[in-house]
């Protein structure tokens, strides 16, 4: 790991811990879908099960959710069982040090791998696009030290996983194909899904880019072995959610989904208030990307650079 590698590492570490001992909310550490991965943490390292209906009951929220939870769930069969309405992925990574220490080590987790994903971010744009490194690390410090990068090195959500499955991808569908870093972008891709189902898009476009990679490049034996794995990942996905969720995504359990687990994209939603929505996001004075870090203006050009960078540098070799 090289000098400015490292300093994007303690960087990222450093943004995540700031944010461990803030306040979600009045009356809570954590707020919102937070409590249910720590509760479904909390299940995973000490019964080893998803059941969160005996947590729920001894108030193991607590320690970081001082009023009553929303419980989100409802029985999914007559001994009470309760299956949280998120996908396993995060909480599995969390059972470990929820256990050892709690809420904070849980959180202090994140910032980690938040610093992880800092670092290998350096490293893809030093080493595969061809950036200055003092550059990229200036710029990835800058980026992650401010929201919404920092904030989600401490929160409890699956995004800084899911940024570490991105990067790890990009690695590996982008440069030489080998034989390691293609595994590693496969069981990323495959690591999507298990995190949130709202993945499933974004693990789709780094499928396919993988497999054009293999098929312009004739790496068929290669190419069949992908596809065999994402096959068998797909039907193994569908088959577990619906034995463990009864359907086929989390939200089957979910209290405000008992009349269908699609209901979740709404009745009947406003697509273009919703856009609205996503707008506000990037833009809104009070909580827009914009307002927060504004750096983040400077992407178009940022692109823009980068892909005139393609001419001159070779992002995707056939060999």
């Amino acid at each position: 790991m090289t000098r400015w590698a490292i300093i994007c590492f303690f960087a990222g570490v450093a943004a995540g811990f700031v944010g461990i001992d803030a306040r979600a909310t009045y009356g809570a550490r954590v707020s919102a879908d937070e409590p249910q991965y720590l509760l479904t943490a909390i299940s995973l390292g000490e019964d080893f099960n998803l059941d969160i209906s005996d947590e729920l009951e001894a108030q193991r929220y607590l320690p970081f959710h001082e009023i009553r939870v929303d419980q989100q769930t409802i029985d999914m069969n007559s001994e009470g069982q309760r299956i949280s309405p998120h996908d396993p992925l995060l909480p599995l990574v969390l059972a470990g040090p929820m256990r050892l220490g709690g809420w904070v080590a849980a959180k202090a987790t994140l910032a980690v791998i938040l610093g992880l994903v800092a670092a290998i971010t350096h490293r893809l744009a030093s080493r595969r696009f061809g950036v200055d490194p003092r550059i990229a690390g200036l710029v990835v410090v800058a980026f992650f030290a401010s929201s919404p990068l920092a904030a989600y090195g401490s929160q409890i959500y699956p995004a800084t996983l899911a940024a570490l499955c991105v990067v790890v991808a990009t690695m590996g569908t982008t440069g030489v194909l080998q034989g390691g870093r293609t595994a590693l972008a496969v069981l990323a891709v495959l690591a999507l899904p298990w995190l949130s189902v709202k993945y499933v898009p974004l693990a789709s476009v780094f499928a396919v880019a993988l497999l054009v990679r293999h098929l312009s490049t004739a790496h068929i034996r290669k190419l069949a072995a992908i596809v065999g794995v994402f096959a068998v990942a797909s039907i193994t996905y569908a088959v577990v959610h619906r034995q463990i969720w009864g359907g086929w995504t989390v939200y089957s359990s979910g209290d405000h989904f008992v009349d269908g687990e699609f209901l979740v994209v709404g009745n009947n939603p406003n697509y273009i208030a919703r856009s609205n929505r996503l707008v506000g996001l990037l833009v809104d004075r009070y909580f827009g990307i914009a307002a927060w870090a504004p750096a983040y203006l400077l992407a178009p050009a940022g692109l823009t650079a980068l892909f005139l960078h393609r001419k001159r540098r070779r992002w995707f070799p056939s060999s």
